[in-house]
């Protein structure tokens, strides 16, 4: 996981972003009797006492929200239709068919993807063939979604040509609107996005333009309807800020439950509280007293420890041993 924080360590306001690209799903566990899903920060180094090097050093806090940013594409549509009839979008096909007729209509469907009130959607298409144009003429689309009661526009920020399948490839992108609801499309529930072509044609095919003498007279076609190659749909979702169910604290292996105090704005507590020893020791025992004279300590490290110099820098040990006056400094 990599992180971003904006609050310098939790001495600022500020927020702090994590992600996790991969691992293990999150397990349900129970801690001081409170059973949740758990996330947790450790400090990595010692806390000095507030005040330490005229700083405040003690992180203070009176407000916590937490939410959560979901990304997901590559998503294949649930279903899709030209006009009534059934589309097979795990491989090339015509969204307003082979020879589209007059304000053809593609419809498409992600329960997935369209349920997600407010998320950023992104449709991702590529052309096998563009449709064209007939040079002299407009074509105009409009983007619309059910909203419980009818269709309405989507406004999409796409790239040039995609809103009308004219160019290739691209996309379209727009959040999605909070009152996207389910409908039936052929009979088929979902929630679904259409696309009508409301002015001008992709051309028109091989047709007769009169007979005389029982002749017809053919006029030739100038049809080139758009031929979609992939059509994939992506979705970045965040959620509102919202409070936690718990919030403990540990300091010298005790818990504090703190979730009320992170819940409101007028109430402070702090999360990390520095070791009141601040001269941690250790202590090593003989069975006889210490004799005059040099005394070697062999030690076995079974991992080095990484840092520090230890051809120039003094050691940070103080080596005392216990004598009638006391604790006497080591040579």
């Amino acid at each position: 996981a990599s992180e971003d924080d904006t609050t310098d360590g939790l001495r600022k306001d500020g927020q702090i972003v994590m992600r996790r690209e991969c691992g293990p799903k999150a397990k349900q566990d129970t801690i001081e009797g409170r059973t949740s899903y758990w996330m947790r920060g450790i400090l990595t180094k010692p806390l000095l006492p507030d005040g330490a090097g005229g700083q405040r050093t003690v992180p203070v806090m009176n407000d916590l929200r937490v939410r959560v940013a979901i990304h997901k594409e590559g998503i294949v549509p649930d279903a899709a239709f030209a006009d009534s009839v059934p589309l097979d979008v795990s491989k090339e096909f015509y969204p307003f068919g082979e020879l589209p007729a007059k304000y053809p209509t593609f419809y498409l469907a992600s329960k997935e993807v369209f349920q997600r009130k407010g998320a950023q959607i992104q449709l991702a298409l590529e052309l096998s063939q563009a449709g064209v144009s007939p040079s002299g003429t407009t074509l105009t689309a409009v983007w619309e979604y059910f909203d419980g009661a009818g269709w309405s526009p989507l406004a999409p920020q796409s790239s040039v040509g995609i809103d009308t399948l004219t160019a290739t490839p691209g996309s379209l992108n727009f959040l999605c609107p909070r009152d996207w609801a389910e409908t039936k499309v052929n009979g088929v529930q979902n929630y679904w996005l259409r696309v009508r072509i409301t002015g001008g044609n992709y051309g028109e095919p091989l047709h007769v333009a009169g007979v005389t003498n029982n002749i017809p007279t053919l006029v030739t076609g100038n049809l080139i309807p758009p031929i979609v190659k992939t059509f994939t749909l992506a979705y970045t979702y965040t959620s509102d800020p919202t409070v936690l169910d718990h919030c403990l604290t540990e300091n010298e292996f005790v818990f504090s439950d703190e979730t009320e105090a992170c819940r409101w704005p007028d109430r402070t507590f702090r999360p990390f509280r520095p070791l009141l020893d601040q001269r941690p020791t250790v202590h090593l025992g003989f069975d006889q007293a210490l004799p005059a004279g040099l005394l070697s300590l062999y030690v076995d490290v079974p991992q080095a420890v990484v840092g520090g110099n230890a051809g120039t820098e003094r050691s940070p040990f103080l080596w005392e041993y216990r004598s009638l006056h006391g604790w006497t400094e080591l040579g």
